[in-house]
């Protein structure tokens, strides 16, 4: 019985190594990003700031001017990539389509970063 007992122990301690692992991976490395996260996030702490810059820039009437005036507003377009809001914004943005350029197409700039607006 002692044989029988090391054996369900090993593989007890063998299924809590690997899981401890899988653990240990999820917690390590970058996370994923979830835009949707990230949108209400932003909303709650930093009170809709990109949400009320692009309002305020909403009478650009162009593309350009639209980027222009949310940078000075401290936001950046977001970097081109495959992502769900990513795409369609540079796909607008490749078209000149300023109506379809949403709030969620612009990241708060680096110099912007950190400051907490009253």
């Amino acid at each position: 019985m002692g044989a029988q007992h090391r054996a369900v122990t090993r593989r007890r301690s063998g299924a809590a190594l690997v899981f401890a692992v899988a653990l240990a991976s999820c917690t390590t490395g970058p996370l994923p990003r979830l835009p949707q996260v990230e949108q209400a996030t932003e909303a709650v702490q930093g009170g809709g700031d990109r949400y009320r810059a692009h309002r305020a820039c909403g009478e650009a009437g162009s593309v350009d001017d639209l980027v222009a005036c949310m940078r000075n507003a401290g936001w950046d377009f977001v970097a081109r990539g495959p992502g769900y809001s990513e795409a369609e914004c540079w796909q607008a943005r490749d078209r000149g389509e300023v109506d379809r350029i949403t709030a969620q197409c612009f990241v708060r700039s680096n110099e912007a970063r950190g400051k907490v607006t009253p």
